[in-house]
């Protein structure tokens, strides 16, 4: 089973941004007084403002700065997966399981055309780049067994060691395991699980990879806690799908 459900926007944890209070003018496409640039699509205009975005100094928000511009191509990139997120009966589908044909390849080429144009930085203009850079890969590979998982996780460490994250370990646990398998990758996870008690996400991942490497009760025990912790809703319910499925396996 592949593990990209802890990839998918449900799922990301805080490498969407936590910090709140954005104030994001989408519709805004003029260039900064003074520049050259031209004017280009702006980030689109149905992503309104929200408590999971970033609070940055208004002065970062002006057309062609690095935090803006990486924050457009990162809304960018994971809006236009948004019509193969849910079936028909809003339950989640896992981002290996999505109908890619129902992604949006206009919103595609827009997000990684501007991605194309921010060169690398630092501080939180060069995490959202990093953090648009891993939805790129996602959004290029035709397939989910086409994804380039070691350049995702090159980009993992990086982001690691920019921001320190027990989270982006958790989601890096995730690459390593679909690049290495479930042994490194739940060795990668031990570390970011003393860091994050509590957390039903970290047992949702150590679930998955004690189910891939055939630990089935230790795997059942993961889910349970998971189930325990997770908050009601689609996750939850999908949860405890995962839960019945491994609970049906015979042993006999």
């Amino acid at each position: 089973m592949c593990l990209q459900m802890v990839l998918h926007p449900l799922y990301r944890i805080d490498l969407a941004p936590t910090r709140h209070d954005v104030l994001l003018d989408t519709n805004s496409d003029s260039p900064r007084p003074g520049s050259s640039r031209p004017n280009r699509t702006p980030c689109p205009a149905d992503f309104p403002p929200s408590p999971d975005l970033p609070a940055v100094r208004s002065s970062e928000l002006v057309p062609g700065t690095p935090v803006l511009d990486a924050l457009c191509a990162l809304v960018t990139l994971q809006h236009d997966r948004r019509d193969a997120r849910a079936d028909a009966d809003g339950g989640l589908v896992r981002l290996a399981d999505q109908d890619r044909s129902r992604w949006h390849k206009d919103e595609i080429d827009s997000g990684l055309a501007v991605l194309r144009a921010i060169a690398p930085t630092v501080g939180f203009a060069e995490e959202l780049r990093l953090q648009a850079l891993i939805a790129a890969f996602h959004a290029t590979a035709a397939t989910a067994a086409d994804t380039d998982w070691a350049a995702v996780v090159r980009v993992y460490r990086r982001l690691e060691l920019l921001t320190g994250s027990p989270v982006v370990r958790l989601n890096r646990a995730v690459a390593v395991a679909e690049l290495s398998g479930p042994l490194e990758g739940l060795r990668v996870l031990q570390a970011a699980a003393d860091q994050l008690p509590g957390h039903h996400r970290v047992h949702v991942v150590r679930a998955e990879l004690l189910r891939r490497e055939g630990q089935i009760s230790a795997a059942r025990d993961a889910y349970k806690t998971a189930i325990a912790l997770c908050p009601d809703g689609p996750e939850l319910r999908y949860l405890r799908g995962q839960l019945a499925a491994v609970e049906s396996i015979d042993f006999g």
